[in-house]
């Protein structure tokens, strides 16, 4: 009886946290962080891509925000040996959780990657 009862004021404790995340206004903030974040990584990108490759125009980088995660876009005119390497590596440190990605990089270079914030 005392376990039923323990695991029932879990659960509505756990249902609780649920309700205030996803009503909170950090879910905002965590967004606004967010692309805040990913405009720093731009920039990141656009100074390690011109130490490997003199080229311009500079990359572009889109942002969209879904219910279930976001959509990044990263597009450049010219393809850069290193770039997509570097732009992994720097959704890994952010704590981004890539679920589908299209890249290409034959003439150019394109990167469309689906994801969500990894949760620990």
């Amino acid at each position: 009886m005392v376990s039923r009862v323990h695991k029932r004021t879990a659960m509505y404790r756990n249902l609780h946290l649920l309700r205030s995340i996803r009503y909170s206004h950090s879910v905002s903030d965590y967004i606004q962080g967010l692309k805040q974040k990913l405009e720093e990584l731009n920039q990141l990108t656009v100074a390690t891509a011109r130490k490997i490759v003199d080229y311009d125009p500079m990359p572009k980088l889109e942002v969209e925000t879904q219910e279930e995660g976001f959509v990044i876009k990263v597009l450049s005119e010219s393809s850069c040996q290193g770039l997509l390497v570097f732009i992994l590596e720097a959704f890994e440190e952010l704590g981004l959780d890539v679920l589908q990605a299209r890249v290409s990089c034959a003439h150019s270079f394109s990167i469309e990657a689906l994801g969500n914030k990894v949760i620990m």
